[in-house]
């Protein structure tokens, strides 16, 4: 019963405010949606939970709403021998905080962030270890954004 509640509460769009380290106000949010446009279909949830990280669950239903836009960078080999290569795969992550009328009150501005991986003997193992970078970008460029937006006077 309790595990359906929280699923609800996180599933009607709650607000996050984020956390000051400085004792200044915690200004109220809304974390919205990252939009995923990978083929990994699911970027995007990973860099909400990320960014949730950084935030302090405040219940609301109007204020300033945090969306974004993610996206994977071309896949590059960055080493080659005899037994395999090394991979560079990386993210791009664009976020923005609107209000309630929609109108662009701060943006992060494109964040790309990179890893590295090396292709397995399966492609299981391959599929793993490219996983695992994108999974490491990504939660890097979330990282990032939550930090812009915390040391941005402007945005709180």
């Amino acid at each position: 019963m309790r595990l359906v509640a929280l699923i609800a509460i996180a599933l009607a769009g709650c607000g996050y405010g984020f956390v000051r380290g400085d004792g200044g106000p915690v200004p109220t949010l809304r974390m919205g949606t990252v939009h995923d446009l990978s083929a990994e279909g699911d970027l995007g949830v990973l860099a909400v939970r990320t960014l949730q990280r950084h935030f302090v669950r405040r219940i609301t239903r109007s204020g300033p709403t945090l969306t974004g836009e993610l996206r994977t960078t071309d896949e590059t080999v960055v080493a080659h021998d005899g037994s395999g290569a090394m991979y560079r795969v990386g993210v791009r992550l664009e976020l923005t905080l609107v209000d309630d009328a929609g109108a662009p009150l701060w943006g992060s501005g494109p964040l790309t962030r990179h890893a590295v991986y090396v292709r397995g003997v399966t492609p299981f193992d391959s599929r793993e270890a490219r996983r695992h970078a994108l999974t490491r970008a990504t939660e890097a460029a979330a990282d990032e954004a939550a930090a812009r937006f915390l040391h941005t006077p402007s945005a709180t």
